[in-house]
């Protein structure tokens, strides 16, 4: 699992398109139509895709909740992240 605070650096879409390239890689799948989905518009639409391609294989966070999609395409914060 890839734990990802979407608060800190490592939330910036950069890097979230390099995370999403390295797994696109490990799953043996093409990553173009994926990245440019990603680019196609704005950092909501961006954790979107990530979360429809990627949500079995990583974990988000923002603001100490972790983040999930339902299937309206909606962000729900599940649970609280304990320190």
């Amino acid at each position: 699992m890839i734990y990802i605070d979407l608060d800190g650096p490592e939330g910036n879409s950069y890097n979230i398109m390099a995370i999403a390239k390295k797994l696109c890689k490990t799953l043996k799948i093409d990553s173009v139509p994926i990245i440019n989905d990603m680019r196609s518009g704005n950092y909501e639409h961006l954790i979107d895709v990530f979360l429809k391609h990627f949500d079995d294989f990583v974990v988000l966070s923002r603001e100490g909740y972790v983040i999930k999609k339902d299937n309206d395409s909606v962000w729900m914060q599940e649970e609280r992240i304990e320190n």
